[in-house]
């Protein structure tokens, strides 16, 4: 009988043993499917991710540079104004509003004021500013009224110290309604300011420029000023109206952002509480900040959530 007993006692153990190394294996098995799984998807998600931060930069620069292309075109044209010779002998002649356009001088730049304006449909206005005089002639047989200051301009602080190209903040054209924004250059004889020329250029192919960069089904992109307002952005409400810094979610972090950088990613949530990966960068010339945004969808933006939310990466502006 203990025999028996013995043999079946050591039956028990072996199939006890049996038991707990086939559970061990099979735990083994199923945390090795997990942890391949966590990896594979953890990989795929960083590619995903990679992805869409790269195309935002990719399409944020783009978008960028084709701005500032614009500008630089019509900075040419400006500076060429601020080199002819008829145009500065007015400004060192004509000192007074009352003889603003009288005088062969003024026929000779009224002629050059106009004929710019006609070579090209986004110029809404060409013009010329004395800075003693106070006054301006622009294309069309435009003259300030009597009231006007040349030096109470808003932009004429920046104006009178740039040694190249200002541009005004964008605003809107009392006459067309439409966009507008003022490239100025200022005009000077033997180091001394005379005073400016500028064209008044229509932002009509703004909304061009930025539709034209498609950011999947619900991706879209935005265009700021110095100021932070909306320039262009695909509801209407807020162009012009609202600032990206007094916008709800993390628009605030992005403007300070904007601020600090001149390119670089974000990961936060949209005014709408969405989260959305966010892409920027400066166009030069102006110092604007185009935008564009692109909704992840739900497990990348999950798996994003969990790691570190701001600043993927910083391009610092030189001061």
């Amino acid at each position: 009988m203990n025999i028996i007993h013995q043999w079946i006692s050591a039956t028990h153990i072996r199939k006890s043993i049996s038991t707990k190394l086939a559970i061990a294996m099979l735990a083994v098995i199923i945390l090795s499917s997990c942890l391949t799984g966590y990896l594979i998807y953890s990989h795929t998600s960083r590619l995903l991710q990679n992805e869409i931060e790269t195309n935002l930069a990719t399409k944020s620069g783009a978008i960028a540079d084709q701005a500032g292309a614009l500008f630089k075109e019509k900075g040419t044209l400006v500076r060429q104004m601020a080199t002819n010779q008829e145009i500065v002998n007015y400004l060192k002649t004509v000192q007074a509003p009352d003889h603003a356009q009288s005088g062969p001088l003024y026929k000779s730049v009224d002629t050059t004021l106009n004929e710019i304006s006609a070579t090209d449909k986004t110029i809404a206005f060409t013009w010329v500013a004395s800075d003693k005089g106070g006054f301006y002639v622009g294309s069309g047989g435009a003259l300030s009224k009597p009231d006007y200051d040349v030096k109470q301009r808003p932009w004429y602080a920046a104006a009178s110290k740039a040694k190249d190209m200002a541009y005004t903040d964008p605003y809107l054209d009392a006459q067309s309604g439409k966009l507008v924004v003022s490239i100025l250059h200022p005009v000077r004889d033997g180091g001394a300011l005379i005073g400016f020329v500028a064209v008044d250029l229509f932002l009509d192919t703004l909304p061009q420029i930025m539709e034209s960069y498609k950011l999947g089904q619900s991706g879209y992109t935005f265009l700021l000023d110095n100021n932070g307002t909306m320039m262009y952005h695909p509801n209407q409400e807020y162009v012009m109206k609202r600032k990206l810094g007094e916008m709800t979610g993390d628009l605030g972090e992005l403007a300070a952002q904007l601020d600090k950088n001149d390119a670089g990613l974000m990961f936060g949530k949209d005014d709408k509480g969405t989260v959305a990966y966010f892409g920027y960068s400066t166009v030069a010339l102006t110092g604007w900040s185009s935008a564009s945004c692109r909704k992840p969808k739900r497990w990348q933006a999950c798996g994003r959530l969990s790691g570190r939310q701001f600043c993927i990466s910083r391009v610092r502006r030189s001061c």
